[in-house]
């Protein structure tokens, strides 16, 4: 079965490869020696957990790799816009945890041809917490959702969508160092804690056709490939040099807007 069809039915796939394994470390170790101190210092103004391709033009290079950008065109065509790129880190022996949900609940984008690339900086598996998605989920539609708020749910609203039996229907989403996977918008998927001795760090990667809207108000994205005939989403420039400052004001008005957008602040 081809890739498109596979992913049509199940709403996911896995494992494709971006990086050799000791190609993905620099990048790892970058990550962890520049940015994860700024995400973890509390007097920082900035959100360096969200739009990160906009502040370091290294990241930009990841959100464009040809590997990745010819798997997703394969499923949303020739011209593609990336929505939003962040970092998840599972810190060892933590119980934070992802319940089960959908991704375009809070994200107001229709119609729903958007894709998001898991790229692990680390090994991801079960005993770290990998991405778990329930086969076919994705055809179901926007599912009803309980907001159950707990302490190590990563997910702010602690939503849970109404399914049935999602954990003994869902598949493990195991990727070595500088693999992906693919997910729908749609998908129905969550994540354990990390039970092991070291970090699972992985970069999430949003893409979406050019025709898709955002429906809750004004919007900012990139074009990474191909051309944008639309012109729904004000397009962002690619960083200059890290922390450029015209980056940051970028990146800080993308942020404005999209909080806008998920949580309904003006």
């Amino acid at each position: 079965m081809d890739l498109a069809r596979r992913f049509a039915a199940e709403g996911f796939a896995f494992p494709f490869r971006a990086y050799a394994p000791d190609a993905i470390v620099p990048l790892r170790d970058r990550f962890v020696r520049e940015l994860l101190p700024l995400w973890r210092d509390p007097t920082q103004e900035t959100d360096y957990t969200f739009q990160t391709h906009l502040l370091f033009p290294w990241l930009d290079d990841v959100v464009r790799h040809p590997v990745v950008l010819d798997v997703v065109e394969r499923l949303l065509g020739p011209d593609l816009l990336l929505w939003n790129s962040g970092f998840i880190v599972k810190p060892a022996g933590d119980p934070y945890f992802a319940s089960w949900h959908q991704d375009l609940t809070y994200w107001g984008l229709e119609p729903a041809e958007v894709v998001t690339a898991w790229l692990a900086f680390t090994s991801s598996h079960r005993g770290n917490g990998c991405v778990r998605c329930v086969p076919g989920s994705h055809t179901l539609g926007i599912l009803p959702v309980r907001e159950i708020p707990a302490k190590d749910n990563m997910l702010s609203r602690g939503q849970v969508v109404e399914l049935a039996d999602p954990d003994g229907r869902a598949v493990d989403v195991v990727l070595a160092p500088g693999e992906f996977s693919l997910h729908h918008v749609l998908m129905v998927h969550g994540s354990e804690g990390n039970q092991s001795g070291a970090d699972r760090i992985g970069m999430t990667m949003t893409y979406i056709r050019p025709d898709v809207r955002s429906r809750k108000g004004p919007d900012m994205a990139s074009l990474v490939r191909g051309r944008d005939r639309f012109g729904h989403f004000t397009l962002a420039p690619p960083p200059r040099a890290d922390l450029d400052p015209a980056a940051i004001a970028t990146h800080r008005e993308a942020a404005r807007l999209r909080m806008a957008v998920i949580h309904g602040q003006g």
